[in-house]
């Protein structure tokens, strides 16, 4: 029991550091996995068109007494007791299965994983419908569009700093901010290094808008939309419409 105990804190605590090196050694989150749900769908795939001829009773014995063991070893927490629900599940499944032969009872495997992704939905933080309507809004598209087209410009969209981040809201908007981890380090180099622009985000992959008007000034913003009438020096208000200030 004590190996078996260790070894599941071994594979969390190693799954943990895959985690980190393969979203480039900048967080733990379990989204850089998405990749991977093609082949857990196929694995998924070939387990169900082999329970079709499963007959066996003893992998099914065996599969209780792996669970049993492993739950005996970890002890009962929330994600152990998730797991028991799925055990359990699982077992009553294929042994209703191969009783009846009735495929309908293959959609009990999934019973936990969907409540498990509905529930963790209802918790998650999401962003709020009025950053997103301020972020899409079809104002600042509409303030962008009448934009003189006589020469290439920027403009700097100071709206929802951390959710504009990489919008372009026209064909003829162009942008100096960027969020992304495969990202130009020599520009994200002469954007903290050389300009010294604010950092406000505990990731030095986001480069959002600036208030540095030198900065500014240096990458060619010519105009300036923000959600206050702020005027910073060589800028005056040229338009204002629904609370957006050109």
């Amino acid at each position: 029991m004590y190996f078996i105990r260790h070894g599941l804190q071994d594979l969390l605590k190693y799954g943990t550091i895959t985690l980190y090196l393969l979203n480039g050694m900048l967080y733990d989150d379990p989204k850089i996995l998405f990749p991977f749900l093609p082949l857990a769908l196929t694995l998924t795939a070939d387990m169900l068109k082999e329970l079709s001829g499963f007959k066996d009773k003893k992998v099914l014995i065996g599969f209780v007494i792996v669970s049993a063991i492993a739950f005996l070893a970890s002890g009962m927490n929330f994600l152990m007791g998730v797991y028991l629900c799925d055990a359990v599940i699982v077992t009553v499944t294929i042994y209703v299965f191969i009783r009846t032969h009735k495929r309908a009872f293959i959609a009990l495997f999934f019973a936990v994983p969907l409540f498990s992704c509905l529930f963790a939905c209802n918790y998650d933080e999401l962003m709020t419908r009025k950053s997103y309507e301020t972020a899409n809004s079809q104002t600042v598209s509409r303030m962008i569009s009448e934009l003189p087209a006589d020469t290439i410009f920027r403009t700097a969209v100071d709206t929802e700093r951390l959710q504009t981040v990489n919008k372009i809201y026209s064909p003829n908007h162009y942008s100096d901010t960027l969020y992304s981890s495969l990202h130009s380090q020599d520009y994200n180099s002469f954007y903290f290094n050389e300009m010294y622009n604010e950092n406000e985000y505990r990731n030095s992959a986001l480069t959002a808008r600036s208030k540095n008007i030198f900065f500014n000034s240096y990458m060619g913003n010519r105009y300036l939309i923000t959600k206050n009438p702020v005027t910073y020096f060589g800028h005056e208000v040229l338009k204002s419409d629904s609370g957006f200030y050109l």
